[in-house]
């Protein structure tokens, strides 16, 4: 049975509502030419495309004659700037001088493209038509034909020539190195519609996965997702979406996965939707199908006998904080993915703060109804606020993930996150006991976050308890020559004390000139062999924050930080046992490396399961009990403890830099 005969519930309404959104007989095109007709070829994409050829091309690759290398960047420095008549004849004139370099026939593709971006598409069809005769270009360049005459508006024309290449070259896929940069998404949707027209629907699913992988604009991206939606809806048999729900490829997985999930639930087979829709979250996150995901997760959570725990997330995965929510969810979805106990399922509901407090109390009350036995919850501090009161009135157990303390002490609920006060305090005494740090200033950033004003305050207190003195407190911040100006006039008011220790409130934006312009007055950093700078200059300890681990700041700035005293929870170079096992996992699942706020993310979920699934702590008293017993949990962080105000009980272990790299202390 085709899935377009199966209308019933949310899937018949999602796909109808789709299809009168998206699918239109050459709707498409006014759409996605329209960057095109205006002369605007697409920008490069700010995040990888999926290889579809061996490697993207780049000049250097592809010539060893350095002038031939100058020349041509100059021409494709015309094209970028949309001078596409003087980028047509500097291509012409390249091929005309460097006729048998490497860069010639990418030389002749730009020509062709120049020429359709200025209107001139007799002249742009003669270029690729004399492309088409070499067998390396010959795809791309039919391709390219294609191209123009939708250009041109000449739809049958268009669709006769897609048909040709596809029917001579039956798997063609957009190359990396066969296109002019920038063009992928536009002719991947070219090869996208022409299979959709032909029936060809798994292929066209990965040529929109290649769209929406290297579009820059929005409208592309939403196409890509849309056109999938409405191919996996009504055109997919069932063994096509099955294969679709389990593909590596993104927008193809979640195109497929909710629809897999409802089919999975109309058979009676609850466990394998549990597993393709856990399989299938991160693609549904990353391409913005969060509706989907939350509908597919509330039919799960109320269809069939109930097998498996719950626990509720709460991020904002959409907003300007959504980058913040994602990450913390890829690391979650870890958690909830490793070492499943045997018959001890556990399901993780996902909700879109979008950074309203407002949502996050109706996601409470919506995920208490579905029952689940605790809630991770928002990183922004009001939101994080506005779930633990939703909880609290429910008793149900809420883990915050928010790095600034909870507002107020409320029974079973926890913070877990990187804490700015511990970070301090332990980092003073650490200056103290080694280095015998007496007088210090404190050096915060104008506008700062709350964090930052949290740690540089916490640092103030502990001073004073170690019998020190604050001799100054300055601000720095700004960008460009208001960062000099603030930070050049507080380096002269640091040099007129006799200050042994610098405290850092700093981000690693500011961080790194600042500490560059205390070595050009002559101010450089101790450590534990020395204390005086180079030449017998003036030294003072720097004590950091953990957020000036960072790999740009380490770069550029590592030697005016040599001995500096960085707290730190977890760092991917610093990792070993399980927190180096975490590290390893989460490179291979995700290809980036992991921070703290991963980390951390991480043990929240880890804890959660392991008092659901493998302790059994399901009753909220006993559950809030063994989070703030002395047993404790081994986390990726650390060894962690639960205090009576529900704060995370940690130490910050240290680091510094030597030789050019950050070492633990």
């Amino acid at each position: 049975m085709r899935i377009r005969r199966a209308e019933s519930g949310e899937r018949a309404v999602a796909g109808r509502r789709r299809a009168v959104r998206v699918r239109r007989e050459g709707a498409w095109i006014p759409v996605l030419f329209a960057l095109l007709l205006a002369g605007c070829p697409q920008a490069r994409p700010d995040r990888p495309v999926p290889a579809p050829g061996p490697v993207e091309f780049t000049p250097e690759r592809a010539s060893d004659d350095p002038a031939a290398v100058a020349r041509f960047g100059d021409a494709v420095a015309l094209y970028e700037a949309g001078r596409f008549d003087a980028a047509a004849d500097a291509f012409r004139l390249f091929a005309a001088e460097f006729p048998g370099d490497a860069l010639t026939l990418p030389a002749e593709r730009y020509l062709g493209r120049s020429l359709a971006a200025s209107g001139r598409a007799r002249e742009a069809e003669e270029v690729f038509r004399s492309l088409e005769l070499v067998p390396e270009a010959r795809a791309s360049a039919r391709l390219y034909l294609a191209f123009v005459a939708a250009l041109q508006g000449e739809d049958e024309l268009r669709d006769r020539r897609m048909d040709e290449l596809l029917r001579d070259t039956r798997d063609a896929r957009v190359d990396g190195t066969q296109v002019v940069p920038g063009d992928e998404p536009l002719l991947a949707s070219l090869l996208a519609e022409a299979r959709i027209r032909r029936g060809e629907f798994l292929g066209a699913l990965r040529d929109l996965d290649v769209v929406h992988a290297s579009a820059t604009d929005a409208l592309l991206r939403s196409y890509a997702m849309d056109r999938a939606v409405e191919i996996a809806t009504l055109d997919l048999d069932a063994d096509a979406l099955r294969r679709a729900a389990s593909s590596d490829a993104t927008v193809k997985r979640a195109a497929a996965a909710p629809l897999q999930v409802l089919a999975l639930l109309e058979a009676d087979r609850r466990d394998e939707a549990v597993a393709v829709l856990e399989a299938a979250t991160e693609a549904l996150v990353s391409t913005g199908q969060v509706d989907a995901l939350v509908l597919a997760q509330t039919r799960l959570a109320t269809t069939g006998e109930r097998r498996e725990l719950r626990y509720g997330v709460i991020l904002s995965l959409s907003g300007p904080d959504r980058g913040a929510g994602r990450q913390a969810l890829g690391a979650i979805l870890l958690a909830q993915r490793a070492f499943e106990p045997e018959d001890a399922v556990s399901l993780a509901l996902i909700r879109d703060a979008a950074g309203s407090a407002e949502q996050v109390t109706a996601h409470v009350e919506e995920l208490v109804g579905l029952g689940v036995s605790a809630i991770i919850g928002p990183i922004e501090h009001p939101l994080a606020a506005a779930g633990q009161r939703a909880a609290a009135r429910h008793g149900v157990p809420y883990v915050a993930l928010t790095p600034l303390p909870l507002p107020e002490r409320v029974e079973a609920t926890w913070r877990l996150q990187v804490d700015g006060s511990a970070e301090a305090r332990s980092a003073v005494a650490e200056a103290v006991r080694v280095r015998r740090s007496q007088r210090f200033v404190i050096v915060r950033e104008e506008d700062e976050s709350p964090w930052l004003d949290h740690f540089a305050s916490a640092a103030a207190s502990a001073i004073e308890e170690a019998g020190g003195e604050v001799l100054l407190e300055v601000s720095v911040g700004g960008r460009g020559p208001a960062l000099q100006e603030s930070a050049e006039r507080a380096v002269r008011r640091i040099a007129s004390t006799e200050a042994d220790a610098v405290v850092l409130a700093l981000s690693p934006a500011t961080a790194g000139p600042f500490v560059a312009w205390m070595a050009g007055q002559g101010i450089w950093s101790a450590t534990d062999a020395r204390t005086s700078g180079p030449g017998g200059r003036r030294a003072v300890t720097y004590v950091g924050n953990s957020f000036l681990l960072n790999e740009s700041l380490l770069r550029n700035s590592a030697e005016y930080l040599v001995g500096a005293i960085l707290p730190w929870w977890y760092h991917p170079d610093l990792a070993t046992g399980d927190a180096a096992a975490f590290t390893w996992r989460f490179e291979h699942t995700y290809g980036r490396r992991p921070g703290p706020l991963e980390a951390f993310a991480h043990d929240a979920a880890s804890i959660v399961r392991r008092l659901l699934v493998a302790e059994g702590q399901r009753n909220p008293r006993r559950f809030a009990a063994r989070m703030q017993s002395d047993e404790g949990f081994e986390t990726v962080t650390g060894r962690i403890l639960f205090d009576g105000s529900g704060d995370a009980r940690m130490t910050p272990r240290f680091a510094t830099v030597q030789a050019g790299r950050l070492v633990a202390r």
